[in-house]
């Protein structure tokens, strides 16, 4: 066994549901909480919401998203890949009345 990653709450906290095997071969996934905002004293992962990173079969990794409630916190399924090339999932909290976010990502984050 190899581990390729190793979270650390900057990195994010709490992987859920797989990943996603995309067509350029890389894997994209989330993390429930975490992000580089995150501090060791933060003993809420609510404080720090979630991220989506990519990781390379090599062990590169990348965050490409960092929740900030706003956009959404604490993701809640896992990626899926549609045959536009773009990724969409779903937040549990977050967003304009606090009850989760459905959303769409490039694969370079934005």
């Amino acid at each position: 066994m190899t581990t390729l990653v190793s979270f650390n709450g900057p990195t994010g906290g709490s992987p859920k549901l797989g990943w996603c095997w995309a067509l350029t071969e890389i894997f994209y996934g989330t993390t429930e909480f975490g992000g580089p905002s995150y501090k060791q004293s933060m003993m809420t992962p609510a404080r720090v919401p979630g991220t989506v990173f990519k990781i390379s079969a090599a062990g590169q990794f990348t965050t490409l998203v960092s929740f900030n409630r706003t956009n959404g916190a604490s993701p809640s399924a896992r990626l899926v890949e549609g045959r536009d090339g773009n990724f969409y999932g779903t937040t549990v909290a977050g967003g304009p009345s606090e009850s989760g976010t459905a959303y769409q990502m490039k694969p370079d984050g934005t």
